[in-house]
């Protein structure tokens, strides 16, 4: 991962950890200092990407923001957002590891 990604990982891991914790992406740029790209933190949105299709990192996505999923009911949620619009990653969320503090080591491997 990329330090950028390593620091969003942090911050979702200190502050957005299950779908009741969410942060907006636009967030995440301004706590990280990311210098903003796009109308919603576009740059973000497409850190966030990667690391779920290269990483496998279990961070889902909702209309309120981006969380780290915890359990199948937020899996379920996230699929359920993103929809038809990108089957890959969808099959991804759908066989990622659920985020546990103990399974951190292994995302960052990818």
């Amino acid at each position: 991962m990329t330090e950028i990604q390593q620091s969003i990982l942090e911050l979702l891991e200190n502050r957005a950890v299950g779908r009741n914790n969410v942060i907006k992406q636009r967030d995440i740029a301004l706590i990280l200092s990311i210098p903003p790209y796009g109308t919603n933190a576009d740059n973000v949105r497409g850190y966030i990407r990667d690391m779920v299709i290269i990483y496998r990192c279990p961070i889902g996505t909702c209309n309120r923001g981006v969380f780290l999923i915890t359990n199948e009911q937020e899996r379920g949620i996230a699929i359920k957002y993103i929809g038809d619009k990108n089957p890959d990653r969808v099959e991804i969320l759908r066989r990622v590891p659920l985020y546990t503090p103990n399974n951190r080591q292994n995302q960052n491997n990818g």
